[in-house]
């Protein structure tokens, strides 16, 4: 569950995957009142210098890279691929939601400074405030992301600058349980000529 109130208005949020908690299961909750929001760009070590953020909420911008297929052909040792119509080089409006990106640095950034919450604008993913990625799993974190964390949109999070730029305060409330939880998988076999894949 989770909220996001800048003055009086209410924001459309989603809460960061893996943000708000203290152990591997277990509740927490965390409610941030009448907080200074302060706009941090994308949250560079640059933009947190000489910067108080203890107490307030720290908005950042969150880019990610684009997607390259090259370049994660690399990643495999003596890859071959049959693309003739050389599809791989083609350019993908896909985004690389893996680390390095401005995110989570900059939520790392703010949650060291002592912030009290963090929102992420999705600048170039989609324009929603949807994104469920946990980064403590892909980046094999020592502790977990305490602090709590909420994505908005980029129409939402320009609104949000505004208010930032007059000093607005905001509110928020987010209540997170984490458990194991039996999931449904999907299994396929694709039946083919062996040579027909490398």
């Amino acid at each position: 569950e989770c909220s996001l109130k800048a003055g009086d208005e209410d924001i459309t949020c989603t809460l960061a995957n893996g943000t708000n908690r203290v152990a591997e299961i277990g509740e927490k909750a965390t409610f941030v009142e009448n907080a200074e929001i302060v706009y941090l760009g994308r949250g560079t070590e640059e933009d947190f210098r000489g910067i108080d953020v203890r107490g307030k909420i720290v908005l950042c911008d969150c880019f990610f890279r684009t997607h390259s297929n090259t370049a994660y052909m690399k990643a495999f040792q003596n890859p071959r691929v049959y693309d003739p119509e050389n599809w791989l080089e083609s350019d993908r409006n896909i985004y690389n939601i893996f680390s390095p990106n401005d995110w989570p640095y900059n939520y790392l950034r703010a949650s060291d400074a002592g912030a009290a919450g963090f929102v992420g604008i999705l600048q170039n993913f989609m324009d929603c405030h949807y994104f469920h990625e946990d980064y403590k799993e892909i980046m094999d974190m020592d502790e977990y992301m305490q602090m709590a964390a909420l994505w908005v949109s980029r129409e939402d999070g320009e609104h949000l600058k505004e208010l930032a730029a007059v000093r607005a305060r905001g509110n928020i409330r987010v209540k997170t349980v984490y458990e194991y939880r039996d999931a449904l998988n999907v299994k396929g076999v694709l039946k083919a000529n062996p040579m027909t894949f490398c």
